[in-house]
């Protein structure tokens, strides 16, 4: 059987239910599971580590928090070389009969060399700086890339619906910390910031 000891599932939680979670996780022997927790008080005795989170910044400030507690050497999550970011409720994005073998296809796909992979059943086309869906944040995402790369927008890119992704350490750490604790300020001081919906068509080209 195949085991998976260097990957970490990371779960951006606010009160959904994680029923789900353990047999995901099962899937994937070896493996580890940090729930990172911004709602009521949680029980879960199937996932390793548990951390309590204030309730700002959507999912985009617990990754972030994910990357930037983990980043150093000495961190006991330096080890990682896989990390599966996904929401506390996946299945508005990605149908629930598909989101096992979709995380399955992703992290092999980065074991086989891949830097970045989406999860989700919505991939989404972005063109000249075009949100698609959500268009008042046009002018906010183009700030965005500005302020982050300090470039603007490719042409075109891609991104997947609900930010849910699979990515590696090696991919992480070709940016330096300050870049990630930059990103983390744009996130750090409102529950719903319009960055948050940004940062969800951004994570292909931070960790790509």
């Amino acid at each position: 059987m195949m085991r998976f000891e260097g990957l970490r599932f990371v779960i951006a939680r606010y009160n959904e239910n994680l029923d789900w979670v353990e047999g995901l996780v099962s899937r994937f022997p070896g493996s580890r599971c940090t729930v990172y927790n911004k709602g009521g008080e949680l029980s879960f005795s199937n996932v390793s580590t548990t951390v309590q989170l204030v309730n700002v910044g959507r999912e985009s400030h617990t990754y972030l928090s994910h990357v930037i507690s983990t980043y150093r050497s000495d961190s006991s999550d330096s080890s990682d070389e896989v990390i599966v970011f996904l929401q506390g409720h996946p299945f508005d994005h990605c149908h629930s009969g598909e989101l096992f073998d979709l995380v399955h296809s992703g992290v092999l796909e980065i074991m086989g060399g891949s830097m970045f992979e989406n999860i989700g059943t919505q991939v989404i086309r972005i063109d000249d700086g075009i949100p698609t869906f959500h268009m008042s944040i046009k002018e906010e995402l183009c700030q965005t890339s500005l302020d982050l790369f300090g470039t603007s927008l490719p042409k075109s890119f891609e991104f997947s619906a609900g930010a849910m992704f699979v990515t590696c350490r090696e991919s992480v750490l070709k940016r330096p910390i300050g870049f990630y604790e930059k990103a983390f300020l744009m996130v750090d001081s409102e529950v719903n910031p319009v960055r948050g919906f940004c940062f969800e068509r951004l994570w292909s080209l931070i960790f790509s």
